[in-house]
C-alpha cells in the first residue's frame, strides 16, 4: 500500500464509520433527545459511560488481537471492528465535549435516578436544561 492508497482507505473507513453511527445511533437512541442514552446507562452499576465505552473498545482490540494471532475470525471482520473503535472513540469525544453540562457522578453515585423511565426522562430533561444554560 502506498500514501495515496493508504488516504483513500483512510477516507473510505471515515465514511463508512459515519454511516454506521448514523444508523446505529438511531437505532439505540430512538427519539430520546439524549444520544448517549444507552451509554449512559452503565451508571446504573456504578460505572462512568467512558469507561463502559472503553470497555466496548477493548472486546473489539481482543478481537483484532485474535486475528493478529490466528489470521481469522469467526464472526464480523477487522474491518468491522475497526470501525466499531473509531466510532467508539468519537462517541467518547463528543460524550466528553458535552459532559461539561452532564452530572455523571449523580448519576453513579445515586442509580436510583435511572431507574424507570419517568425518573430517567427527569434526569436527563435536567441535565439538558443544564447544558443550555
Amino acid at each position: 500500500m502506498n500514501r495515496k492508497e493508504l488516504l483513500e482507505n483512510h477516507d473510505r473507513l471515515c465514511d463508512l464509520s459515519r454511516d454506521i453511527m448514523e444508523k446505529k445511533n438511531k437505532d439505540y437512541s430512538g427519539e430520546n433527545p439524549d444520544i448517549f442514552i444507552n451509554f449512559r446507562s452503565t451508571a446504573f452499576i456504578g460505572v462512568h459511560p467512558v469507561k463502559g465505552i472503553l470497555s466496548r473498545v477493548l472486546d473489539k482490540m481482543q478481537r483484532i488481537v485474535t486475528y493478529a494471532d490466528t489470521g481469522k475470525l469467526e464472526n464480523d471482520s477487522v474491518e468491522a471492528d475497526t470501525t466499531d473503535i473509531i466510532n467508539y472513540m468519537i462517541l467518547i469525544q463528543s460524550m466528553i465535549m458535552s459532559d461539561e453540562a452532564y452530572d455523571h457522578t449523580r448519576a453513579v453515585q445515586d442509580p436510583s435516578v435511572l431507574n424507570n423511565q419517568s425518573t430517567l426522562n427527569t434526569f436527563i430533561s435536567d441535565e439538558i436544561e443544564k447544558e443550555m444554560e
